[in-house]
């Protein structure tokens, strides 16, 4: 399974080395900074930002599997730092949006005007049918997630896809 957020080693405040897996520039899958001074058995070692006179970026890129690292390269310790914040500007943009586009759904039953109760996730079986036949073929079956809601006067259903807004939605607020 694939991690997501970022990494801070041993500490956010003053990390050694950061890991990045999102909010990273476009096809880019993953990303490591790591701050480093001259010295150790390599020519350098991993240290405190604070105490860095460099940092190395090392990056992966998406081809549809985890790449492989590249060879890391030598960057200041203030472009490390600005490489993370811009992650980390990235992230807290994009979760705002989310927060924005979950709050403006409304979840009110146009009918019956009562607000929809959360059911969980319902798995739809999608397919192609049977040779010669209607039933479905187990071949090439897959389980769409949905994320259900439903009106408890009348019952209808809304359905939202699954991994594109973090359920269950808080539903419009009224003014």
């Amino acid at each position: 399974m694939a991690k997501s957020g970022i990494e801070y080693t041993p500490d956010r405040r003053d990390p050694r080395k950061v890991r990045l897996y999102d909010g990273l520039p476009e096809r880019v899958s993953r990303a490591e900074v790591t701050f480093r001074a001259d010295g150790g058995i390599r020519g350098s070692r991993a240290v405190p930002a604070s105490q860095a006179e460099f940092a190395q970026l090392r990056t992966a890129v998406d081809t549809g599997y985890e790449g492989p690292w590249s060879s890391p390269s030598r960057i200041s310790v203030s472009e490390g730092q600005y490489y993370v914040r811009q992650a980390e500007q990235r992230i807290a943009e994009r979760t705002a949006e989310i927060q924005r586009r979950a709050a403006r759904i409304d979840l009110d039953c146009p009918w019956c005007e009562r607000p929809r109760t959360y059911l969980g996730q319902i798995g739809f079986v999608t397919g192609h049918t049977g040779f010669m036949t209607d039933a479905p073929s187990e071949l090439g079956q897959l389980v769409d997630e949905q994320h259900a809601y439903r009106c408890d006067g009348c019952g209808s259903l809304l359905y939202f896809a699954d991994g594109i807004l973090p359920h269950p939605l808080p539903g419009r607020t009224k003014p």
